[in-house]
């Protein structure tokens, strides 16, 4: 079961279909003059950001979960097929995509970007 909730409504899609994550390293590397050995300021990596892209029954429930996505709130999303849950806010650089399924031309895809957040 996949849920996305900005904490007061829930939006259920059918599944996700389409998930990516990167981690963006924040270690600085340091080249030493003479030397073929960097040097390195460790730091740990920031939080996961990517892509995300939900299967929606029908229009209906696509424009459901675009209009909840669109609010200015941090959201919940849990999937329990995949094991993957975060707390996350759409990145300020991203988009939200809605579109007609290509291969079923009955079902609905939402698409978003996100940046996972801590609480």
């Amino acid at each position: 079961m996949t849920s996305i909730s900005d904490g007061t409504t829930t939006v259920t899609p059918l599944l996700i279909d389409g998930y990516e994550s990167t981690r963006n390293s924040r270690n600085v590397t340091h080249e030493i003059l003479g030397s073929n050995v960097p040097a390195f300021s460790l730091r740990p990596a920031r939080l996961r950001s990517g892509r995300l892209t939900a299967l929606l029954e029908d229009r209906a429930a696509a424009v459901a979960l675009e209009s909840l996505l669109a609010g200015a709130h941090l959201f919940t999303f849990t999937d329990t097929d995949t094991t993957l849950s975060m707390t996350f806010g759409l990145d300020g650089d991203g988009d939200i995509t809605t579109a007609l399924d290509r291969t079923t031309r009955l079902r609905w895809t939402v698409a978003w970007d996100f940046v996972e957040v801590t609480v």
